[in-house]
């Protein structure tokens, strides 16, 4: 199983960019689960992890990318992620 967590905050354009992204590859990897969190709402997890920006990719909880997602390197990722399992 590959679990992501996508930070977000509100109004953030690049977050909205990186949500579409990340549920056009999502057919491909039948085991991956998103989860979509809110910053603001859940500050404790920014710390957690060092976010400054948003957005943040978690996979598998390891910090994939911040500040934005490239579908063409979060493919690559979750590949080398489901080879892990």
């Amino acid at each position: 199983m590959i679990y992501l967590k996508l930070l977000t905050t509100s109004g953030c354009s690049k977050c909205d960019q990186a949500k579409n992204i990340i549920e056009k590859v999502q057919p491909d990897f039948p085991d991956m689960r998103l989860e979509i969190i809110n910053l603001v709402e859940h500050p404790e997890l920014a710390v957690k992890y060092g976010i400054m920006v948003s957005p943040a990719l978690i996979i598998n909880e390891k910090v994939a990318f911040i500040g934005g997602i490239k579908e063409g390197q979060l493919r690559e990722r979750l590949m080398q992620e489901g080879d892990q399992l």
